[in-house]
């Protein structure tokens, strides 16, 4: 079910791949996360080569601060994330996992009323 609105709204994409591979076709976790982040980058990529083009016709400079943030944070917390998820079992993970998936919901449902 969770599938077919991934499309529908733009989110939960990584989510719902990690989500499928770990616990739908009992992929190792480290091995679903990283074949999400593969495949969330590719689209990434595609979506903000998109917008860049859009922006630069409509001449919007402000967001690019806005960008070299996120990029900078992206880029820290991939150097931090695999070697915390090497210290902590498996199990751990997917119980954090489910647990952020989850606020991450309630908090989407929350900002929607």
């Amino acid at each position: 079910m969770g599938g077919a609105f991934v499309p529908l709204t733009g989110v939960g994409l990584g989510e719902h791949i990690t989500t499928l591979l770990a616990v739908g076709h009992r992929f190792p976790l480290h091995l679903g996360t990283a074949t999400s982040v593969f495949v969330v980058a590719i689209t990434v990529l595609t979506a903000a080569l998109t917008h860049a083009f859009f922006l630069f016709q409509e001449n919007i400079g402000r967001l690019w601060n806005l960008v070299a943030v996120m990029v900078l944070a992206v880029m820290v917390g991939g150097q931090i994330a695999p070697g915390l998820a090497r210290k902590v079992s498996e199990s751990v993970l997917k119980r954090a996992l489910v647990t952020l998936f989850l606020l991450v919901g309630f908090m989407m449902v929350l900002r929607a009323f």
